[in-house]
């Protein structure tokens, strides 16, 4: 009895899958849009000045980290520069020596204004005294102005040393390795590596003007993949407000989450867009994988 079941229920699912692969043979073009992965972000590591290249610290392949250190132009000219910037920053000759005669001036004024009460001195030397304490607070004023541009040419000069380092502003591989240590870097070919991001892939679709109204930004959607052969779900990023009016097509940016870099980039894949696709590859897969 059992098994009677089991056949009539095996015979209800190969017609529906009948049913749902003749449906899907008989879909129009528009039911599936073809794209190909490609990585998320693919960066050129360019020099931001020119200069000799002094080290390269990856090696093709390697996976690196935000922020990690790439490679590194000659630095010896920068670091000198921030070492003296520093050492300017620091000298307190100038400010102790004016802040000295305001204090001075002060103590001078002060007892000059006491003894004027008693009139043991003359108000043209208490003037004398008031103007020199004025000019030495002004003295004071352009030190002190002074002391804060040093801090921040200082604040530049570490700047620019650190413009001679290289680093990855994202998690990624290292797929090309342009200029080699001892190199000149131009500003005319400033490149000096790529770093690309594999997880998530990201896949543009040109999706018919017809269908994209039923897309969303945000959405999870349908892309089967056609290495493996495999079903997966894609969030749409980006849906463009402008169509090509010559294909009558609109740009729809897909994120492709790729744990573990499983899915390689440059493979095609299909956007599914209606249900009757949708249901008939994913019973497509469930029947590959039994």
């Amino acid at each position: 009895m059992s098994g009677s079941i089991q056949s009539v229920m095996s015979n209800i699912q190969a017609k529906l899958i009948f049913v749902l692969f003749a449906g899907y043979c008989t879909s129009t073009l528009a039911d599936q849009v073809d794209g190909f992965l490609e990585p998320y972000k693919e960066i050129e590591i360019a020099s931001p000045e020119p200069g000799l290249l002094s080290r390269v610290e990856v090696v093709l392949g390697e996976r690196v980290k935000a922020e990690q250190l790439l490679a590194q132009l000659d630095r010896a000219e920068y670091f000198a520069r921030v070492e003296i910037a520093a050492s300017e920053m620091v000298f307190k000759g100038d400010l102790e020596l004016t802040q000295a005669e305001v204090d001075l001036n002060e103590s001078m004024v002060e007892k000059l204004q006491q003894l004027r009460t008693r009139d043991h001195a003359t108000q043209h030397e208490l003037e004398r005294a008031e103007n020199q304490l004025r000019i030495a607070k002004a003295k004071l004023l352009s030190t002190q102005e002074q002391k804060e541009i040093l801090k921040l040419q200082h604040a530049l000069a570490i700047i620019q040393l650190n413009k001679r380092d290289l680093k990855s502003p994202i998690d990624g591989i290292v797929t090309e390795i342009i200029r080699d240590p001892g190199e000149f870097i131009s500003m005319n070919e400033p490149t000096v590596l790529r770093v690309v991001q594999l997880d998530p892939l990201l896949v543009v679709f040109s999706v018919p003007i017809d269908q994209v109204k039923s897309l969303a930004e945000g959405q999870t959607v349908d892309i089967r993949l056609d290495q493996p052969r495999q079903l997966v779900d894609g969030v749409i990023e980006y849906i463009s407000p402008t169509a090509n009016p010559q294909s009558g097509t609109t740009s729809v940016r897909v994120r492709v989450p790729n744990p573990g870099e499983r899915y390689m980039s440059g493979g095609t894949c299909r956007l599914l867009l209606n249900d009757l696709t949708r249901s008939a590859d994913k019973l497509a897969s469930q029947t590959v994988e039994r």
